[in-house]
């Protein structure tokens, strides 16, 4: 018995100075990439003529790297994140349970050009039924099109959420669920310049986002889950020279995950919002190890479209992950789609947050005179 402890304390050893390694090249990766920019900076260009004021679409292709660590019985995660937008990035992300009912989450986010850091809190209150309450801060260091010229200014934003999931085990209809958020960015005020006579006031307008949904998840068929959520989005940005941007409007989000194998899976999602569109698609294998150990890779890609003068995107991700007893559904034989539990992924379930903001919601607000 003693023996058998020895060699098991001897493989996670061995596991962990493998993941240490894995984890020193992406960060040497990253720091030969990586120039991180003081928050305040202020970059311009002046343009010797107004330029327009509608923004072009922006089709740049950004892609994602993450690797996989796991803490003992509980996921983590760090990778790398790169953006033509905003840059390369470092991402770490983790959940640990607290008790059999509380588990909690946290993501953080640091690149040159953007900086995200979130926490959840997830309880199981009863077998069926569980909650989770996320809080988000997100900083962007966005470009801005004036008439007097492009200017780079970061801009924060914080936002609250909350989501329950009503579980109903072995059944067509899987869940139920409901969400909601509320989202605020700040505003930044900048000087005015003047090109001949001609004078160009200037501000930043940010924008409070007002969102709830409900929706369903079902299981028609052995290996495959669709979800479907509704919700309802007002966005109210604080112009100072401008005619009002508000909008408002029902959202709809569909997503499918399908087993091609056991341990093959396929998943896409569909979603419009009063902020923005998102389409995504991808693919996941895993390779389960011994004592329920897991390794998993996978692939997926997204286009982000913007409705309000806020530049598009195009992501692309490869992801590397790896488990010690983190995941109850992620038995020997692969992937299992549909929780049964309250409990069933809870550390896991706390680590995706109520509330995840894709982009800073501020728009360039001015007046000529």
């Amino acid at each position: 018995m003693v023996g058998k402890i020895l060699r098991e304390q001897k493989m996670r050893e061995i596991k962990l100075k493998t993941l240490v390694v894995l984890c020193s090249m992406v960060l040497g990766l990253l720091s030969s990439t990586i120039v991180i920019a003081q928050p305040g900076e202020e970059t311009d260009t002046v343009n010797a003529q107004p330029v327009s004021t509608t923004d072009a679409s922006d089709n740049s292709f950004s892609s994602e790297l993450n690797s996989g660590l796991l803490s003992i019985g509980n996921p983590l995660s760090l990778g790398a994140l790169y953006s033509a937008n905003y840059g390369a990035m470092m991402e770490a992300k983790g959940g640990r349970l607290l008790t059999t009912n509380n588990a909690v989450g946290l993501g953080l986010q640091l690149g040159a050009n953007q900086r995200r850091i979130d926490g959840s809190w997830g309880w199981a209150i009863f077998p069926q039924q569980r909650v989770k309450l996320s809080a988000e801060n997100l900083t962007q260091y966005t470009q801005f099109k004036f008439n007097a010229g492009d200017t780079n200014r970061w801009v924060s934003q914080n936002a609250i959420g909350g989501a329950y999931q009503y579980l109903i085990p072995n059944s067509f209809l899987n869940d139920l669920n409901a969400g909601a958020y509320y989202s605020g960015a700040t505003n930044v005020s900048l000087p005015s310049r003047s090109s001949g006579a001609a004078t160009n006031d200037r501000h930043i307008a940010g924008a409070k986002d007002a969102n709830g949904s409900v929706g369903a998840d079902i299981t028609p068929a052995y290996g495959s889950l669709f979800g479907l959520q509704v919700g309802y989005d007002s966005v109210k940005y604080a112009m100072r020279y401008e005619h009002d941007r508000n909008d408002s409007g029902m959202g709809l989000n569909l997503s499918w995950q399908q087993l091609i194998t056991k341990q093959l899976k396929f998943n896409m999602s569909a979603s419009e919002l009063a902020i923005y569109e998102n389409y995504q698609a991808g693919l996941s294998w895993m390779f389960n190890l011994q004592n329920s150990d897991y390794f998993e890779v996978g692939a997926s890609a997204m286009r982000l479209i913007n409705k309000h003068s806020i530049a598009n995107d195009t992501l692309g991700l490869l992801s590397l992950s790896y488990g010690w007893h983190a995941n109850s559904q992620n038995s020997a034989d692969g992937y299992s789609l549909a929780d049964q539990d309250s409990h069933d992924n809870l550390s896991q379930w706390a680590t995706m947050p109520a509330v995840y903001m894709d982009q800073t919601l501020a728009i360039r607000d001015q007046r000529n005179r």
